[in-house]
Parts: C-alpha cells; structure tokens; sequence
C-alpha cells in the first residue's frame, strides 16, 4: 500500500459569551521509510504563533509516537514536544505536550466513533478545560466543537482534510 501526505487546516475559533479568539492550524506528515516519518505543525493567532517540526515512530498500526522541535512568538522561541497517538478499531486517543518560552501546554482528545460520521468523547487542553468533544465529518469537511460547561467556553472549528 502506498503511504502519502495527509494532514489538514483548520479555522480554530475560541469563544466564550464576550469573546471569539481566531486561530489558523495547519498540519501535514509523512513517511520517510518504513515506520519513520515527517510531521509539522503550526498555530497562527493574531498575537501568538508556533511551528514544529519532527519525526514520527509508528511500531505498529495502532500506535505513533512523535518528537518536535521549532520556534515560538516568545522572547524565548525554542519549543519542543513529544506527542502519543494510540488507536484500534472505533477508539482513538491523543496526547499532545509541548514546552517552551511561554510555558508547558497540553491537550488529549479521546474519540469513539459512531460510524455515522460522527466522533464523541472527550477533549482538555491547558488553557480552555476539560469537556465533550463532537465531530461530524462530510468527506473531507470535518466540523468538531468541544464544550467546557465550567468555563462557559466553546471551541468551533471548520477543518480540511487531506
């Protein structure tokens, strides 16, 4: 089977009931040979951007395991981060962790898939909270939003898969 490019970009937009905080994410990886890979990443906000770039490991089917470093808008820019993906059948689960000038970051999203299109499950970040995480998918199109009930906050994306 061929191996190719995929990734996405997505609009990423914080809200809360006084606030809507934009942000543009663009993700791509690739093979290299056999279980070794490519990957980077990139945030963009109107007052804060990041990229990153590494190697994945992927001992098998299930499991991806990636090492990143890059630069950050921080008075110190050098940011890195190890990230953990793991999925089998409809479950799938994410951990990203990262550090640099402006601090340590996380998020883990954790999905079942419902096999109509639909995702559910969990999603907590750092900065926004812990909450539910929905996303429906058309072909390439993929809408996710994640609910924080405790913070009265919202996340609203739009993304494009390829």
């Amino acid at each position: 089977e061929a191996q190719e490019v995929k990734g996405f970009v997505e609009i990423y937009n914080t809200m809360t009931k006084d606030d809507v905080t934009p942000r543009i994410d663009i993700y791509a990886a690739g093979p290299i040979k056999s279980k070794i890979g490519w990957t980077v990443w990139t945030i963009n906000t109107e007052t804060w951007s990041e990229g990153l770039a590494g190697l994945t490991y992927a001992p098998t089917a299930w499991m991806e395991v990636q090492g990143i470093v890059g630069i950050e808008t921080d008075k110190n820019p050098a940011r890195g981060g190890v990230n953990l993906w793991l999925g089998k059948g409809r479950v799938s689960s994410l951990l990203l962790q990262e550090y640099g000038g402006s601090g340590y970051w996380y998020r883990y999203v954790g999905t079942f898939d419902t096999k109509k299109g639909l995702l559910v499950g969990v999603d907590s970040d750092r900065f926004v909270g812990t909450g539910l995480y929905l996303e429906k998918k058309f072909g390439k199109i993929s809408v996710w939003t994640s609910i924080v009930p405790t913070r009265k906050t919202a996340i609203v994306t739009g993304r494009f898969n390829f």
